[in-house]
This record gives C-alpha cells, sequence and structure tokens, in this order.
C-alpha cells in the first residue's frame, strides 16, 4: 500500500495538520517490508486559504502532490479536510498518536489486513471515515 507521512522536517511525524506539514515521506508497505520511495518540501503549505482554513484550494494542491495511488495519508492531527477527503476521494486519512515513523510503520504492518480491508472497501466506495491509530 501506499502511504504519505505528514513530517515536521525532521523525520517524525509532524504535530501540524497534514496540509500544514514541513514535508512528506512517500512509503510503500507490505506486510513484511517498508520502502521510502520518495520524500519532499510540502510546497503547498502556505498555500492561500482565504476565508476558512481547510480550504478546498489548498487541499486539492496539497493531494496533487502524490498522484492518484496513494491509500492513507498520516498525520497527528485530524486536518478540516480529513472528513472531505474520506468522502470525496479513495484516499483514507489516519489521525496518529505515535510519533516515530517506525512505530507508525510497524503498526501498519502488524495491522495489515484491517487496512487492507479498508482500502479494498473505499476501492467500493464504502465510507470509512478518518481511522485512528
Amino acid at each position: 500500500m501506499k502511504v504519505v507521512i505528514a513530517l515536521n522536517g525532521e523525520n517524525s511525524l509532524s504535530k501540524s495538520h497534514f496540509g500544514d506539514a514541513e514535508s512528506f515521506m512517500v512509503l510503500e508497505i507490505t506486510q513484511e517490508n517498508s520502502e521510502v520511495t520518495a520524500t519532499f518540501d510540502n510546497i503547498h503549505k502556505k498555500a492561500d486559504e482565504t476565508g476558512e482554513h481547510g480550504s478546498k484550494m489548498k487541499r486539492k494542491s496539497v493531494l496533487s502532490l502524490f498522484g492518484k495511488d496513494v491509500n492513507l495519508i498520516i498525520a497527528n492531527r485530524k486536518s478540516p479536510n480529513f472528513d472531505r477527503i474520506s468522502r470525496e476521494t479513495q484516499i483514507i486519512p489516519v489521525v496518529s498518536h505515535l510519533t516515530e515513523i517506525n512505530d507508525i510503520i510497524k503498526h501498519i504492518q502488524t495491522n495489515f489486513d484491517y487496512f487492507t480491508k479498508l482500502i479494498a472497501d473505499r476501492k467500493n466506495d464504502v465510507e470509512v471515515g478518518v481511522v485512528g491509530i
């Protein structure tokens, strides 16, 4: 599965909302292995949010960084856009109390069947909402 983790710039989970993270780490995770396929700065962090926080424009700008094959996006805080993302895309937003990247990966691998089922449900247009770990 393809997972994007919001980082604070120091390779640990950002304490901000997903779209306000300093950078992102993209991983391919299987039950046995994980591989970082990319890390990059959040070039849309300062995207215009005229009106309210959690704008549609910023959401689309940030999600456009990853392509359409992302399964999970992970942040420490629930973004105002997480509910919209869970309804309007096949991406599953995850709010994590775990802050170390290796702990997050291990949790996904330990619960791989659960996450695989959520991904399959989402691909079949079943709403799964925002998931907590």
